[in-house]
């Protein structure tokens, strides 16, 4: 099993393998115990941010507002037309 992850990992673009280690540890880090923290949580972006997840690629700065134009243009490049 072990051998094919490393298969599948390496199949995948630097950025995906940097994302994928980023979810790894993200998993490690729910199967910790937890001990009583006195420090204040973390907002969702905050824990994003500090795994490296945000701003972790470059994009079109107006993706949200043109996310269906993008993701047309990836899905043809990637499959043709369909």
């Amino acid at each position: 099993m072990l051998e094919v992850l490393r298969q599948e990992i390496e199949t995948l673009s630097p950025e995906d393998q940097e994302r994928l280690l980023a979810i790894i540890y993200i998993l490690k880090q729910k199967l910790e115990p937890t001990a009583p923290n006195p420090t204040p949580k973390q907002s969702l972006y905050e824990k994003f941010e500090q795994q490296g997840l945000i701003g972790c690629f470059d994009d079109d700065d107006n993706v949200s507002s043109n996310y269906k134009a993008l993701l047309t243009e990836s899905l043809e490049k990637k499959y043709g037309y369909r």
